[in-house]
Parts: C-alpha cells; structure tokens; sequence
C-alpha cells in the first residue's frame, strides 16, 4: 500500500508535468501559425515596394511597384495603361520618384 505522501507526489507529477507541457506547447503552436499568416509574397523578380500601399487601388500598386521597378533599373512602364487609368500613371510616378531616390 502506498503512503500519503507517494499518493500526493504522483499526483503532482502527473498533473504538473502535463499542464507544463500543454502550457508550452500551445504558445508555440499559435506563435508559428501566426507567423506563417504574416509571411508576404512577391513575384519572382521583383522586391516588395519601400512604402505601405495598404488602402491603396490594385491599379495604384501596379504603377508603383512598375515604377518602383523602372526607378531600379527592371522594369517599365505601362504607357498604354497610364494613359487610360489616372490610378496606374499616379502610382507609377509615386514609385518612381520615391524609388529613384534611393
């Protein structure tokens, strides 16, 4: 028969060593979900714009990152584009300036 104080050790081990693990396991597992989301993606070729273009159009992008591009030695410029979408030429000559600063 085991004591009182065998009892209580095996339960504080068992019970501890489980609610250790699943304390460390869990941070970690959300941690590197989270960063897996956080990871972004750029086409081949090209690196990701020098500014925050979040609230910006899809057609402003396209300009900047062509004109980013274009600053960089890369890329060109879309003149058919630019010169029927007002977002495209704006955003082209943003990333341009902005890019050929640097």
């Amino acid at each position: 028969m085991r004591s009182e104080y065998e009892r209580a050790s095996a339960r504080c081990v068992r019970g501890a060593g489980g609610r250790a693990l699943h304390r460390a396991v869990l941070p970690l597992t959300l941690a590197l979900a989270l960063g897996a989301c956080a990871q972004t993606q750029t086409k081949p070729g090209t690196s990701a714009p020098p500014a925050n273009l979040s609230g910006y159009s899809a057609a402003f992008k396209d300009g900047f990152k062509d004109g980013c591009n274009t600053a960089r030695g890369s890329g060109r410029r879309d003149d058919l584009r630019a010169s029927v979408d007002g977002q495209y030429a704006q955003g082209w000559q943003d990333g341009n300036a902005i890019c050929g600063k640097r």
